[in-house]
């Protein structure tokens, strides 16, 4: 009935590999200290998907983890402690009700957590792609979302559906965790990953 080498038999088989991909970055998370070594890795594994790169996927995605394991850690573990520290000036903003002073907290507090979150994504993306020390990826990180605003946007966007379709359409809580829990997660790493590879191309280019 369908061409086996036919459009549609090839969306079918990256939908497939989307879901085993899916799979095995939830499971490389539930250690939780992990979840940076294995974003690295599905970030890796999508941008080879998105140029028709890789044919070992689950190989791929165990060596990339493996190799990017302490570096990525590191990144990872040194954003959650950010994070932390941002939520909690956050919060200290609005209990402490200090007027201007608690407004400025808040906003300083919020846009750190912005640019510590855009540089994150981006250095673990680079950290699967080009062999670095730890500090020059993350300061490459920043550089390259700084300096790619608009991309930055989409992939910041892209990454926070999760959390706004939790938001907004709680009722709808089983089907959000459903989906992400079978594809979501690989295919916003897919859809980003596309843009991280034109970016990395350029970078290319230029060494």
């Amino acid at each position: 009935m369908f061409d086996i080498n036919g459009k549609f038999m090839e969306v079918l088989e990256e939908a497939a590999d989307l879901v085993v991909l899916n799979i095995l970055f939830l499971l490389c998370c539930i250690p939780v200290i992990t979840i940076g070594a294995s974003k690295t890795a599905l970030y890796d594994m999508a941008k080879r998907m998105a140029v028709k790169g890789e044919g070992y996927l689950i190989r791929g995605f165990f060596r990339s983890f493996a190799r990017n394991f302490k570096a990525s850690t590191i990144i990872w573990v040194s954003y959650a402690a950010c994070i932390a520290v941002l939520a909690a000036n956050i919060y200290a903003g609005f209990s402490w009700r200090l007027g201007v002073f608690s407004g400025f907290l808040v906003f300083a507090a919020a846009t750190a957590g912005i640019a510590v979150t855009m540089t994150l994504f981006y250095a673990l993306a680079l950290q699967g792609s080009f062999e670095n020390s730890i500090t020059n990826t993350v300061k490459n990180g920043f550089l390259l979302a700084a300096g790619n605003l608009p991309a930055t946007v989409i992939i910041l966007t892209v990454e926070a559906i999760p959390i706004a379709l939790v938001v907004f359409f709680t009722y709808k809580l089983a089907n959000i965790v459903l989906f992400f829990a079978v594809i979501g997660f690989a295919l916003q790493a897919f859809i980003n990953g596309m843009i991280f590879n034109r970016l990395f191309d350029k970078i290319r280019k230029k060494c």
